[in-house]
């Protein structure tokens, strides 16, 4: 057993998140350099929905951050941080460089160097900051330290699920003077992702959500402990009625939503962190499009306030009638973390294949399994 103040795991990723938050605006300042510090996923590491899929430095960079101070501050966590980037880098001379942390600043400045084609004082100020102490702000302090008490939690029997930049084709593309609103809003969807997930249950425990592009940089967070269940969410409900689903969701699936006011935006964190805002009823994605690290973070906020992510293919062919009887099973639908698709390869393996509905009560739930079921 290898006991840590809930508190302190708690501050660390928040202040993980904020070095993350921080290199990711960085590299985002340079629409010239961004450009140049793209490469797009190949093979088995590619997500099969996109025609292209791509990984930024600020992804590499990011998941290695996190990897090191965590490792750091906890080494009991040191080889349970998984992450969905290879630390490995192509850059322009088609040369792979690999981004790795180690305590030696000077090497990581020098492979950043690297990759930027020899922009030293750059990849300096990337490596400083990436080294920099992961620390909450004193508002971000006393709450957590309000809500969580001298609560302990067993770092040992935990894992972490790393998403660096969701919506990284969003953080690519976005630009203010677009005609185009999605384009020209999309650095709004961009989030960190960083969820804990319990070894022995596959259930996750903890989130923390940075949004840092919105126009007031957010971080969100939320522990679902067994006898203890906090956060740091202000919901707000703006539209009863309002949902989301992916834009490439079955024309099956979006016929029967016909009496909600269905919404399509980029970023898997961003869609379930509308739900857990209370800007979104439910989000529902039926393909297997989404993966451990897109859904561990918020998963685990949603757990805190009431609200869970289903496997949307096990609840659709439940068998009952009975609302009580059905949440009863509520747990047991729930997605985990631990789980590894043998059958298949590559990031696939980690795919939530059976889809998922993401929910803040459970009354939706039941709602949407006697809308959708026997209709697929």
């Amino acid at each position: 057993m290898s006991e840590i103040y809930l508190k302190d795991l708690i501050g660390i990723l928040i202040g993980c998140s904020e070095i993350s938050a921080e290199i990711a605006k960085k590299i985002r300042e340079d629409e010239t350099l961004l450009e140049l510090l793209v490469e797009e996923k190949k093979g088995d590491t590619k997500n099969p929905r996109f025609r292209h899929d791509f990984k930024s430095l600020a992804d590499v960079l990011i998941q290695e951050v996190i990897k090191y101070h965590v490792a750091r501050n906890i080494s009991s966590l040191s080889d349970r941080i998984y992450g969905e980037e290879s630390n490995v880098f192509r850059n322009r001379s088609g040369s792979s460089v690999a981004i790795t942390m180690d305590g030696d600043i000077g090497a990581t400045a020098s492979a950043l160097a690297s990759v930027l084609d020899c922009e030293v004082s750059l990849g300096n100020r990337l490596a400083e900051i990436a080294y920099s102490e992961p620390i909450c702000d004193e508002s971000q302090t006393n709450e957590v330290h309000a809500k969580a008490g001298n609560s302990k939690i067993d770092a040992s029997r935990l894992g972490i699920w790393i998403d660096p930049i969701d919506s990284t084709s969003q953080y690519i593309r976005s630009r203010d003077d677009s005609a185009d609103i999605s384009v020209r809003l999309g650095l709004t969807s961009v989030t960190i992702l960083i969820g804990v997930f319990s070894l022995d249950t596959g259930y996750p425990v903890l989130g923390v959500v940075n949004q840092p592009f919105a126009s007031e940089p957010r971080v969100f967070w939320g522990y679902n402990g067994p006898d203890l269940k906090i956060n740091n969410v202000s919901k707000t409900t703006t539209n009863e009625r309002a949902v989301i689903c992916s834009s490439s969701e079955f024309e099956t699936i979006r016929e029967r939503l016909t009496n909600w006011d269905v919404s399509h935006f980029p970023g898997c964190g961003y869609k379930v962190l509308s739900v857990i805002r209370g800007s979104a009823r439910f989000f529902l994605l039926t393909k297997a499009s989404s993966f451990c690290w897109d859904t561990c973070a918020g998963h685990a906020i949603l757990l805190s306030q009431g609200g869970g992510v289903v496997k949307f293919g096990d609840l659709v062919t439940y068998r009952s009638n009975d609302r009580d009887e059905l949440a009863s099973q509520l747990e047991s639908l729930q997605v985990r973390y631990y789980e590894k698709n043998l059958t298949l390869s590559g990031i696939n393996q980690y795919s939530n294949q059976k889809g998922i509905l993401v929910y803040a009560d459970s009354s939706d739930v039941f709602s949407i399994y006697s809308l959708l079921r026997g209709n697929l």
